[in-house]
């Protein structure tokens, strides 16, 4: 997928003839569920990723959908759009896709979902997304009939939050002001602190929430900060955001965290960060489980049928950075992890 890196490219690859899409091609044909009417007999769906770093979710999808048996041959174009960052060129990547008469839209994360909903379900085009929030968006009816023409994988944002909060008290008993920041404008940050909040009150922690517009108002706000004596920050806990897990939004937490030797919690120390643990899913899974859905999809089955599944979690510790910050893991939290570093 290495160009799906340039944001206004397309890419069509074309997967061979499923065994099962003779029986599938009659049921739909009685049905009107999802088919392929076109004389080629080719499917074609398309995908959009809405942020480069959700890009090896694709990766896990296409693997997954090779061991369905869509691999090599003509029967399946896929065509990516990838109008990362950009709510106008979300609009226009559906509407390309729309225009090429896809069968199906397979969307990351819950933006460029949410406006996939609204714009292919008006020309009845199913969409399966990924990565995506549901809490808080509209985006289905709920998780066991999620809507006439959408289903997917859920992204557990909520879950990973209270999740990483639960393993900084453990890590960072002493922390009782935590900066939390994010981007205001993302729908996935509500859901996120309606489930942290309680939990900061019952434990004596305050948040001190910091709703931001993008990397550059970031900068300055922990400028300001710096620069005012009264404020005291004992960790930095980050949610699945945009602005956070932007390598540029990356480097200004780390500096800040680097500077007052405090731990920043939810993103894993790589790339020479400072981060002790992060609480995540692995895109490729998520891909792999909307391979399964897709598959079902095109051999006839509803996504009304299809309720929504969740991403599986996985627990990182970096015991380097930890001891850096002469801090201790509980060996039950340990027990816990998923890899560990050092």
């Amino acid at each position: 997928m290495s160009s799906s890196t340039e944001p206004d490219d397309a890419m069509r690859r074309r997967i061979p003839f499923h065994p099962l899409f003779l029986l599938s091609a009659a049921v739909l044909a009685l049905s009107g569920a999802i088919g392929c009417n076109r004389q080629d007999g080719v499917h074609r769906v398309g995908i959009i990723i809405g942020l480069p770093f959700f890009e090896d979710a694709m990766v896990g999808f296409e693997e997954r959908m090779g061991e369905l048996g869509y691999a090599g041959g003509s029967a399946i174009e896929y065509i990516y759009k990838t109008p990362y960052r950009d709510g106008e060129e979300d609009q226009q990547a559906v509407q390309d896709l729309v225009d090429a008469e896809v069968d199906l839209i397979v969307a990351v994360p819950t933006e460029v979902s949410i406006v996939a909903k609204r714009m292919a379900n008006e020309h009845g085009i199913p969409v399966v997304f990924t990565n995506a929030v549901v809490e808080g968006t509209d985006l289905i009816e709920s998780i066991r009939a999620p809507g006439a023409l959408i289903t997917g994988v859920r992204y557990p944002g909520p879950d990973l939050a209270l999740l990483r909060f639960e393993r900084m008290q453990a890590i960072v008993p002493a922390a009782r002001r935590v900066l939390v920041p994010y981007a205001e404008s993302y729908p996935i940050a509500g859901p996120q602190l309606e489930v942290l909040r309680p939990a900061a009150a019952k434990a004596g922690i305050t948040l001190i929430e910091m709703p931001l517009q993008d990397v550059d108002d970031l900068a300055g706000r922990l400028e300001a900060l710096i620069a005012d004596p009264d404020v005291r920050v004992d960790a930095i806990l980050a949610l699945a955001d945009p602005i956070v897990a932007d390598p540029s939004g990356t480097t200004l937490l780390d500096r800040f965290a680097r500077e007052r030797h405090i731990p920043l919690c939810g993103i894993l120390a790589s790339g020479g960060t400072n981060g002790i643990f992060d609480v995540m899913i692995q895109n490729a899974d998520a891909g792999r489980r909307v391979a399964d859905i897709v598959d079902k999809i095109l051999q006839g089955e509803p996504p009304l049928n299809i309720p929504v599944v969740s991403a599986e979690t996985f627990f990182y510790i970096d015991l380097g950075a930890v001891d850096a910050l002469g801090l201790t893991v509980p060996e039950g939290v340990l027990a816990q992890a998923d890899r560990i570093t050092r």
